[in-house]
């Protein structure tokens, strides 16, 4: 199993008192296809609403895949 900071990064900004910054999560099909087991696609959705519940969710296209990046934005 790799190693990713992902979910600390998360909380550290859940932490933070700024919660209305865009937040942009990379190569969501290594995620999707369980390269990091205990990391789902479905868990960094729920921590990106902890941070803020009014975060709208959206996946964009990379050079490397369709819908491979996470968006959590305020409209």
């Amino acid at each position: 199993m790799e190693y990713n900071p992902i979910l600390k990064e998360l909380d550290a900004l859940k932490r933070s008192q700024f919660k209305e910054h865009t937040i942009m999560i990379d190569d969501k099909r290594e995620f999707a296809r369980g390269v990091y087991p205990e990391i789902t696609v479905d868990l960094l959705v729920e921590k990106l609403l902890e941070i803020n519940p009014n975060y709208t969710i959206t996946y964009e296209d990379s050079t490397n895949a369709k819908g491979d990046i996470i968006v959590a934005w305020v409209e």
